[in-house]
């Protein structure tokens, strides 16, 4: 029987993505109300779907009884809405960040424990396909030790954390952080993203993670890493003792070891009709060894990378749900990790780029707290 999904946030978030992915998997999930603070906005989220609309989430909860909710109200909202969620005790799917002060999110850890219950952090950027296929060619031993990963404005703030967490070892944890900022002039442009036709400023956020295991991350972001074509290729690299990669590209030594090689990864597609295809799996095939794969568990669905990543978010609560346990893939202490990691970034940079240890002295946080 479908999972009863209700959904408090009808945003952007909500129409473009859980929405749909909700219906997409039907024989899981069937959404059965949408709550926001103005009815007519949950009504347009809510009426392609023929569920409820209403506006107060309490009013959602005691007439849906949903079997999870998805939390995804506005950015600055995300700590307030689930600390509220959590007094439901129901399942939770939550948005990122999980909050932008660290008070708020050690008080969703302890309620999240305190509850029992699974709550998952749709962190999708570590969920991508290319994410997913890198993960586990390099858990596979096929690059040796990771020695250094090296993410280039390949996700911004929390995201870029994930990911670099992701690749380094979630179980490698960080101990010492470095940050810096700086913002610099750049010849006027026009700016995609704002609309400004002659943008001349230009942020950037540097970020040195020294991790348990001897495992150096550096973060790399710019303000106009999505909007200028001088800022060449967004990138997620790692070095490993015995190979590398880049995105979706791979290099190892070759036989003697004189050389390098390119481990190739073959995309296979799934032929949906009228034009529409869906990716069915990424392949590696190792020099003498059995083919790596990936396989993408929507391949009858015609979901983008970010609706995959959704999706996969999304598809491992429903797993915890059905099998009774609390613990999910990326949950609140993730979350809460990758938000102390931007904190420490900012907070060292204020420090004239002091390295920290970390987790971090609760006496520095101040204002971030």
């Amino acid at each position: 029987m479908p999972l009863k999904v209700g959904i408090w946030g009808p945003g952007r978030r909500a129409a473009g993505y859980y929405a749909p992915i909700v219906r997409a998997l039907g024989d899981e999930l069937e959404l059965v109300g949408v709550a926001g603070r103005h009815r007519a906005r949950a009504l347009a989220v809510a009426e392609p779907y023929e569920c409820a609309a209403f506006d107060s989430i309490e009013e959602l909860i005691e007439k849906t009884r949903p079997d999870l909710l998805i939390v995804c109200v506005s950015y600055g909202m995300n700590g307030v809405a689930a600390l509220r969620a959590l007094d439901f005790g129901i399942p939770l799917l939550l948005e990122t960040p999980l909050s932008s002060r660290l008070r708020e999110c050690d008080a969703i850890v302890q309620l999240v424990a305190e509850k029992g219950i699974p709550v998952q952090v749709a962190e999708q950027n570590v969920l991508f396909p290319v994410e997913q296929m890198k993960t586990l060619l390099v858990g596979e031993g096929l690059f040796g030790d990771v020695l250094t990963v090296q993410n280039d404005y390949w996700g911004f703030r929390y995201h870029g954390m994930s990911q670099l967490r992701m690749l380094a070892g979630f179980s490698n944890p960080v101990t010492r952080v470095r940050g810096m900022e700086r913002t610099v002039r750049v010849w006027p442009h026009p700016s995609r993203w704002d609309g400004n036709p002659a943008r001349e400023d230009e942020r950037w956020w540097w970020g040195w993670l020294e991790h348990a295991w001897g495992t150096v991350s550096l973060y790399h972001y710019t303000s106009i890493a999505y909007d200028a074509p001088i800022r060449g290729e967004r990138a997620l690299k790692f070095y490993g003792t015995g190979g590398y990669g880049a995105n979706e590209h791979y290099w190892c030594f070759d036989a003697d070891r004189t050389g390098r090689e390119e481990l190739r990864v073959e995309w296979e597609w799934n032929d949906l009709g009228d034009g529409v295809r869906a990716l069915a799996a990424l392949v590696a095939k190792p020099r003498g060894r059995a083919a790596i794969r990936w396989s993408n568990p929507f391949t009858d669905l015609p979901f983008d990378d970010d609706h995959i990543g959704v999706a996969c978010a999304l598809m491992e609560l429903v797993r915890a749900i059905r099998a009774g346990r609390s613990d999910v893939r990326y949950g609140v202490e993730g979350g809460r990790i990758d938000q102390e990691l931007c904190t420490a970034i900012e907070v060292s940079h204020r420090r004239g780029g002091e390295p920290l240890a970390f987790p971090l002295d609760r006496a520095l946080l101040g204002e971030w707290d």
